[in-house]
């Protein structure tokens, strides 16, 4: 009979369908005499005339009969109303584990509770002579209440498996791999012995539980295949990969726990559910914690034997011997071996240059980030008991490359953000940022900070002198001023006691290591030429160059003892602020920044088609290039290995580079005057960013424009006739005209709104109109407005996009979209109009750099790019648990 809401069966009253599968449909209904929803389950008409599929539903309800367990759906009645036959069962409010599984791998400890409930179903079955035989992800329901066990359709108590069945189906399809045939359950989840169409018996549903237990650790199925016949052969011939290779942070004991549930042969697997869930259990009451969580309790050194001894313990009740075990017993008591593995940043994200902004929270669980992508800067999230990393909504324009600043209690960070403007703090379990307060005065570029637990934020000042700040109030009062002459302190550090810290002195007659305090006005110097100091363990870690040290440091008169030994190498420096990429927790976690390529670059000729076109030049460290008016020159800002950027001009024709500017700084974003005599470009020197300008053959630089105090400028474009320079201001976000002859004084032509986002900008061939791209939507996108401003504005590019550049005849304007080389046609006239913008070719470009990154020849056919040499990899963070045990040479 159809069921239709109203329907009544006995005394269930149908309410509405829930779902499908190949062993019956199943209703929410009403239990009319004890007014309680329950679930129905009918065998379809269609089934119910097939004497095998009859005997089946029929051995559902037998089986369940059986099973009364907290974890296992419960069977209320079994009836018949009119020919239809029907089971009543406990009516479950929730999700399936695999509609869950959509959504990616569950948190650790998450995926192993329901493991555990599982197993301990599975027992309950098994010791009833149930093997369930269709475990799967559809078939466990996750409840207020914890995971229930469904669908036992497919049940048997014993005997030989039955030919000639269909599967059991979940009640809409998936995008997996099923079949119909000889084979009972779903091929995903199968053992090989199912595969082969012999007897399953109670290890069939251990395989299939640690199919279960990878795909909730890993978020990725422990078989796949194309077709059924290459998955078939996944499971009889091959092995996936280790839990740990795609879930580092996970114990090491979870490869051994699903190494054995997935064995081919059933003698070698896990002989009851019961094992499984003892094993597990053991990991999750913690007397066997992962490598990454034992770094991160605040343990003692004497408690880590005791980690020690349960790891030889749990190995003994395995009846494990090998060489890892072996190797652990050699292991000093005090000191546990360090674990290294990689977080990938989210797809589409990168840092952009310079170190990465990375912040271990204090108590070692998670790290927060600056990243990028499309142009809009945020702070991500990674929990280190999770797969993937989650942005933090309400981070957007936090400043590139700044540390988010966390509190005492790993609850919130706190950032600089619209351009080094306003300081702000969010909790990172979610709910809006919120202003701390604007950043007057001013900080530095880059400055790194610190926070107490009564609340202080410290930061560092743009004019040098370390900056305290209310976390409540917003209160700014100076804590450090030195005289400029003595160079800008940098990167403070709140030392345990919340009073006194640590900052990096850089420039001046004694850059190194200070120790500073909010109680007095004397500073003495700890490391002479280190910097970014940090306190872990018990050791000071500080960077000399892309070196991290280590040196045991006494915190009660902030002192050095022993010798510096060297913790890691090849982490991200940058030698003018003296400030390395790396951050560690007080309790042994260590984090440092990866980028995804070797950083070197390769001036590149690409067609509009994309098609490459030869090379300019060796593969260096370029960050800006800029072509002359005639075509035949292109000048290039080139860095060398201790990251000192100057300017090189190369002929075209003959790839001749001749070297122009010789600063100790970065010298970048250089532009031809109009008759390619001159250059003027951006160069950080003492402490500020101002425009100069230098003869393009080389000479003596000359200072254009000073940048005010607190201020950051950079150069952006020649007007064709020579009279006027654009440039930015980075604090606010603001675009300036600059006349080259008469009074010079400079004349604001648009600020972003909020005063956020990066602008670069370009003069139009005619001087009429100005191009350039901002954040200020949320987004970066180019815009054009006229010059001089009228208050006009139109938008150009729809999906993001920087970089704005003009054909020579001023009727295309290009620019990118991440990797993506974007043209618009402009059409001539007093008034600005633009077509919709289209995809020329991919660059191969960095996404998120902040200069230019291509030159177009003036007849748009040749473009000249900025090119990665060799392949891109993702950036990543790589992360070491237990760092002090790298000092034991292990």
């Amino acid at each position: 009979m159809p069921l239709t809401p109203g329907t009544r069966l006995g005394p269930y009253e149908v309410l509405a369908a829930v779902g499908a599968g190949g062993m019956g449909e199943v209703f929410k209904a009403r239990d009319t005499r004890l007014d309680r929803f329950v679930a129905i389950k009918i065998l379809p008409a269609a089934l119910a005339a097939d004497p095998e599929f009859r005997e089946r539903f029929d051995r559902e309800a037998r089986a369940i009969s059986h099973l009364t367990h907290p974890h296992i759906c419960t069977l209320y009645d079994v009836g018949e109303e009119a020919g239809t036959a029907y089971l009543v069962m406990e009516y479950l409010e929730g999700e399936t584990l695999a509609i869950r599984l959509e959504r990616g791998a569950l948190p650790l400890h998450d995926a192993l509770t329901t493991a555990i409930q599982i197993a301990s179903a599975l027992d309950k079955a098994h010791r009833a002579r149930i093997t369930h035989r269709d475990l799967k992800p559809g078939n466990v329901m996750l409840t207020r209440s914890g995971a229930k066990l469904l669908d036992f359709g497919l049940a048997k108590t014993a005997g030989p498996v039955a030919g000639g069945a269909a599967l059991s189906m979940p009640p809409t399809v998936p995008a997996q791999l099923t079949m119909q045939g000889t084979i009972l359950g779903t091929l995903q989840y199968m053992a090989p012995e199912q595969v082969e169409g012999r007897e399953a018996d109670a290890r069939t549903d251990i395989f299939a539980l640690g199919v279960v237990l990878y795909e909730m650790l890993t978020g990725k199925k422990a078989f796949d295949g194309r077709s059924q016949a290459s998955l078939m052969a996944a499971i009889l011939e091959h092995e996936p990969s280790p839990v740990s290779a795609l879930r580092p942070v996970a114990p090491p004991t979870l490869d051994l726990i699903v190494k054995t549930c997935l064995a081919k042969d059933p003698d070698e697997r896990w002989q009851t559910a019961a094992d499984i869930g003892r094993q597990l259990t053991w990991i999750v009451e913690g007397r066997l914690a992962s490598p990454a969580e034992a770094a991160t309790k605040p343990t003692r050194r004497p408690a880590r034997t005791l980690i020690a001894g349960a790891a030889l313990v749990l190995a003994l009740a395995l009846f494990v011997v090998s060489p890892i075990v072996v190797d652990h017993l050699r292991e000093p008591a005090g000191q546990p071996s360090p674990v290294r593995f990689n977080v990938p940043l989210p797809d589409g994200t990168s840092f952009s240059g310079g170190p990465p902004g990375i912040s271990v929270s204090p108590d070692g669980r998670s790290v927060a980030f600056t990243a990028q992508t499309a142009g809009m800067t945020r702070i991500w999230l990674h929990r280190f008991d999770e797969v993937g990393s989650q942005p933090l909504l309400g981070t957007e324009g936090a400043d590139t490359g700044e540390w988010p600043i966390w509190s005492p209690d790993s609850q919130s960070v706190a950032f600089v953000a619209d351009q080094r403007g306003t300081l702000k703090r969010i909790d990172v379990a979610g709910g809006p940022a919120t202003n701390i307060g604007p950043l007057r005065p001013t900080v530095g570029n880059s400055p790194g900070g610190t926070w107490n637990r009564d609340g202080e934020i410290l930061l560092a000042g743009a004019t040098g002198g370390i900056l305290r700040v209310s976390a409540m109030t917003g209160q700014f009062v100076p804590v450090t001023f030195e005289p400029k002459l003595t160079g800008l302190e940098l990167s403070p550090v709140f030392l345990p006691d919340g009073r006194r810290f640590l900052y990096t002195r850089q420039g001046g007659s004694e850059p190194g290591v200070y120790v500073g305090s909010l109680d007095s006005d004397e500073t003495q110097i700890l490391l002479p030429n280190g910097s970014t100091a940090q306190i872990s363990e018990g050791f000071v870690l500080y960077s000399r160059g892309g070196t991290v040290m280590a040196q045991p440091f006494d915190a009660r008169n902030g002192s050095v003892t022993g010798e510096p030994a060297v913790v890691v190498d090849n982490v991200p420096f940058a030698p003018r602020s003296g400030r390395a990429g790396f951050s560690v927790s007080g309790n042994g976690v260590l984090a440092y920044g990866s980028s995804g390529d070797s950083g070197n670059r390769q001036l590149t000729w690409f067609s509009r088609s994309g098609e490459p076109l030869g090379t300019i030049g060796e593969v260096g460290v370029y960050s800006s290039i800029s072509i002359s008016p005639d075509e035949r020159k292109v000048v290039t800002s080139r860095s060398d290995q201790n990251g000192i950027g100057n300017l090189w001009v190369t002929e075209l024709d003959r790839q001749v580079a001749t070297r122009i500017t010789f600063g100790r700084d970065v010298d970048r974003e250089a532009r031809w005057s109009p008759d390619g005599k001159r250059l003027i470009y951006t160069s950080l020197r003492a402490g500020d960013q101002s425009l100069y300008e230098v003869p393009a053959t080389g000479g003596s630089p000359r200072l254009v424009l000073k940048s005010p105090e607190g201020h950051q400028l950079a150069m952006q474009s020649w007007s064709p006739d020579g009279r006027t320079v654009l440039y930015t201001s980075l604090t606010p976000s603001q675009l300036w005209a600059f006349l080259m002859e008469g009074d010079q004084k400079p004349a604001l032509v648009y600020e972003a709104a909020g005063g956020t986002g990066a602008i670069e900008a370009a003069f139009s061939p005619d001087g009429k109109w100005i191009a350039f791209s901002s954040s200020e939507s949320g987004r970066a996108q180019v815009y054009v407005i006229p010059f001089p401003p009228t208050g006009e504005k139109w938008q150009v590019s729809a999906n993001g996009g920087g970089k704005p550049s003009w054909r020579r005849d001023g009727r295309e304007l290009y620019f990118l979209a991440q990797e993506t080389m974007m043209a618009a046609d402009v059409r001539p006239g007093d008034r600005f109009e633009v077509g919709t913008p289209h995809a020329l070719f991919q660059t191969n470009t960095v996404p998120g750099s902040t200069t230019s990154l291509y030159i177009v020849t003036g007849d748009g056919q040749r473009f000249l790019v900025i090119a990665r040499a060799g392949t891109a990899q993702s950036d990543a963070i790589q992360v070491i648990t237990g760092w002090p045990g790298l000092l034991t040479g292990r």
